[in-house]
């Protein structure tokens, strides 16, 4: 049940995750935006009880675009 749940979320999510991560991360590579995208999924996974539990799809994606804003700093740090 919570992959299915997880697989709702982010399929709803991935087209703006990967929107963000092309247009406001350029110094990423495809490659960095694919591997950021797995760890976003990985986080979903990790914490689908408590981003399932936020009250609309909108905090849902706020969160899930925090993580994706994180990780792409995470990226450019080890540059």
């Amino acid at each position: 049940m919570n992959k299915e749940i997880c697989l709702k979320i982010y399929e709803e999510n991935k087209d703006c995750i990967y929107w963000y991560l092309k247009k406001k991360c350029t110094w990423l590579s495809e490659n960095d935006v694919h591997d950021i995208m797995l760890v976003v999924w990985f986080e979903l996974s990790s914490n689908i009880h408590e981003v399932y539990n936020l009250t609309n799809k909108t905090m849902q994606s706020a969160w899930l675009l925090s993580v994706t804003h994180r990780q792409a700093l995470h990226y450019k740090k080890g540059e």
